[in-house]
């Protein structure tokens, strides 16, 4: 059975060692979603290690988070992702292609979560890309604000010091109240705190489970590389 070790190779964070971004889909080349690499290196039981490899996980995405200052709310979470998914198609279809491409399957936004608090509701949006983040709040801006005659608010996270390092970020930067944009970063983090990893972290892959094999060039030495949903890694 091989091992997949993640590789020490930043010594600032762990952005070298997992990454997000929007790539093309390896079954429907028409559209771009968003994956999570693991940058690893695959060992066998007796400790050799064999090769470098990429593991790409297509069901980690990132969490836009809301508070919506009404309690209860009318709207349910099926009906809330129906229109911004119906929404967003619409703004591709009105404004055209800029910096990505439109989904095929308009599946913008992958699920929504209510959950109630004193005086608000907080709602978890989790969606695809990163890039749609702007089309995605003004279309709960609208929804909330039509719907339900509330308005909602977009808090911000707070920067870890791994990005500040990875990404050297000043110590300066002026503190955000509410949201603005949505970075790929975010996703890392995520899946870093609330799943454990961290470096030298390993797991193994049911051969059954790999969905897609290819190749990529990476630092001019060509890898393999191995698609899996991440609910399928088997991790020590």
């Amino acid at each position: 059975m091989s091992i997949y070790q993640l590789r020490e190779v930043c010594d600032v964070g762990i952005g070298n060692n997992m990454f997000f971004a929007t790539e093309q889909h390896y079954k429907n080349k028409s559209n771009k979603n968003g994956i999570m690499t693991f940058n690893c290196q695959r060992t066998l039981e007796n400790g050799h290690t064999t090769e470098n490899i990429l593991v790409k996980c297509t069901d980690i995405h990132p969490v836009l988070r809301m508070i919506v200052n009404k309690t209860p709310l009318m709207g349910t979470s099926s009906s809330i992702k129906m229109y911004l998914n119906t929404n967003i198609a619409a703004s591709f279809a009105n404004h055209g292609e800029s910096t990505i491409p439109s989904l095929t399957d308009s599946r913008y936004v992958i699920g929504v979560v209510l959950s109630q608090e004193s005086s608000s509701t907080r709602v978890d949006v989790t969606f695809n890309r990163t890039e749609d983040v702007q089309m995605l709040m003004l279309a709960c801006r609208v929804f909330f604000k039509q719907v339900e005659r509330a308005s909602v608010s977009f808090p911000p996270p707070e920067i870890p010091m791994w990005v500040r390092l990875h990404y050297e970020l000043p110590d300066n930067i002026i503190f955000k109240r509410y949201r603005d944009s949505y970075g790929n970063w975010e996703v890392v983090d995520d899946c870093y705190t609330k799943k454990g990893w961290h470096y030298g972290a390993c797991f193994t892959i049911p051969e059954p489970h790999v969905q897609f094999l290819s190749k990529a060039c990476v630092d001019g030495i060509w890898t393999k590389v191995l698609y899996v949903e991440y609910s399928n890694l088997v991790v020590a």
